[in-house]
Order: C-alpha cells, then sequence, then structure tokens
C-alpha cells in the first residue's frame, strides 16, 4: 500500500527559502561575474598595452550587486571624461590634449590641437614602464614658465635658472619650430636664420667637452588612436560565460545551508 501524507508547514517553509536562496544565488552570482569581468579586463590590459603601470591597471573597478539593487558593474574610473588616457583605445580616434599639452598650448607654445611625441634617443628619461619620466615633464613646464595654478612655486626663477646653467650636464629646454626664421647674430645671411630643427622641444646639455642637443618632444598636428582595447567586448564575453556557472554554484550553496533538514528534525514524506 503506498501511503502519501503532506506537511503544509514544512513545504511553505522549504519554498520560501528556495525563493531567498534564489535572490541570494542571483545577487552572489553578479558579484562573482563582476570579478571575474574585472580580472580579465587587467588581463587584456596586460595583452594590449605596453608594460602598464599599476595604476592604470587599477583603474578598473566595480560596483557590488545588493538585493535592494541587483545591479553590478565594472567601469574605468573617470572614463567618462574626454580626456581619460584609456578612452582613445577604446574608442577610437584622435586623442584629445593632456594636462601637460594643455599647459603648453596656453602660454603659446603648442596650438589648439597640437599634441606631443616622445622623441626617440636618449633625450627623453623613461620610467621602468616606458613612459617619460615624470620627473622631466616637471623640469619642462618650469623652464618655459608653464605652471600657472595659483600659488605655484614651481616655475624657474632667475636665480634658480643662473644655478642650473652652472651645473654640468644640466638639461636646458628650449622650443623650435622648423622653417621659422629669425634675425640674431651670427647669422650668415643678412642677420636672418632659419630654424632647421624639427619643431619641439629640444634639450640642451653643457658637458666637459662643450654642448650637445637632443630631441624631447616632437609637435604633431593630431595623435590618431586605433581602438585596440575592446573593453565592452572582453566584459560581454566574459559575463556570457561565466555567470551562468557561478549562479549554479551560488544556488547549490545556498540550498544545501538553507534546506539542510538533517541538522532541523525535519522530515519530507
Amino acid at each position: 500500500m503506498l501511503k502519501i501524507a503532506s506537511n503544509t508547514t514544512v513545504v511553505k517553509q522549504a519554498l520560501k527559502k528556495v525563493n531567498q536562496a534564489n535572490k541570494s544565488a542571483f545577487v552572489s552570482a553578479l558579484n562573482k561575474t563582476a570579478l571575474d569581468i574585472r580580472d580579465m579586463e587587467k588581463y587584456e590590459m596586460e595583452k594590449v598595452f605596453d608594460r602598464p603601470t599599476p595604476f592604470t591597471l587599477n583603474s578598473v573597478y566595480l560596483g557590488y550587486a545588493t538585493q535592494a539593487k541587483p545591479e553590478a558593474f565594472v567601469a574605468i574610473k573617470r572614463s567618462s571624461s574626454m580626456y581619460h588616457y584609456i578612452r582613445p583605445n577604446i574608442y577610437g580616434g584622435d586623442r584629445p590634449q593632456k594636462r601637460f599639452e594643455l599647459m603648453l598650448r596656453r602660454i603659446g607654445i603648442l596650438g589648439q590641437n597640437e599634441v606631443t611625441v616622445p622623441a626617440p634617443g636618449a633625450g627623453v628619461r623613461r620610467d621602468m614602464y616606458g613612459n617619460m619620466a615624470r620627473g622631466q615633464y616637471v623640469e619642462i613646464l618650469s623652464q618655459l614658465q608653464a605652471f600657472y595654478l595659483a600659488g605655484s612655486q614651481q616655475n624657474e626663477t632667475p636665480n634658480s635658472r643662473s644655478r642650473n646653467i652652472k651645473k654640468h650636464y644640466k638639461a636646458r629646454y628650449f622650443v623650435t619650430r622648423k622653417g621659422e626664421s629669425r634675425v640674431g647674430g651670427g647669422s650668415w645671411k643678412g642677420g636672418e636664420k632659419v630654424q632647421h630643427l624639427k619643431s619641439g622641444i629640444w634639450a640642451k646639455y653643457k658637458t666637459a667637452f662643450g654642448s650637445a642637443i637632443k630631441p624631447v618632444l616632437f609637435f604633431a598636428p593630431k595623435a590618431s588612436y586605433k581602438r585596440i582595447y575592446d573593453f565592452y567586448g572582453v566584459a560581454e564575453k566574459t559575463a556570457n560565460k561565466r555567470f551562468g556557472p557561478q549562479f549554479i554554484k551560488a544556488m547549490d550553496k545556498f540550498i544545501n545551508k538553507e534546506l539542510d533538514t538533517s541538522k532541523k528534525g525535519m522530515k519530507w514524506y
């Protein structure tokens, strides 16, 4: 004989817990998937960028989902700004002027759309990631009197300039515009000199054997970027691949925890 009995209270409690487990598992899967996406975005950066700095890698951040707001997101810090340095690599197109270039533009060294490009060779001091050293940017802005923020004391003064000139091997930066002419002493053609150096910022070094000049930054009409960092593609591919397994894993965990009847003396008939 088959005997069927029911325990309505236990069934209701179980269904309620399953429903809660479903919500909790959904939020957990969202957050775990967002973490997976963040890790894959960093991995993609290391593939497409040349020695990305920790600052660049850590610019990928996420917002966690909650049961009150079941939405998780992954984004690049301040990437909504048109001046963000990663943005051209995601969307392609022309790069807007950087803060350094805007400061040069303010004092008339750069045109409205011109940008700077590091010159090859020993004139550029590079950090461990291959970028132009921040200290060299500061030296250039200081010597060219480009610092303009209120209270700034970084611009070179006549006294500090005099001290720097006396030092051997200390770089002195100057701006050139190829093809421009000016009148000056020592000219071989009626006092008029035509600049033959490539347009940009050059460094003159005083040595024990005389002096030498090296290019540091060249001027370019614009800097066009190709789309090399598929931020959205990486996110979508990872989400499609990881959300399902993360949800199943979280659901199993919550159900095993909430419906562990062996510890509560409940029976199923």
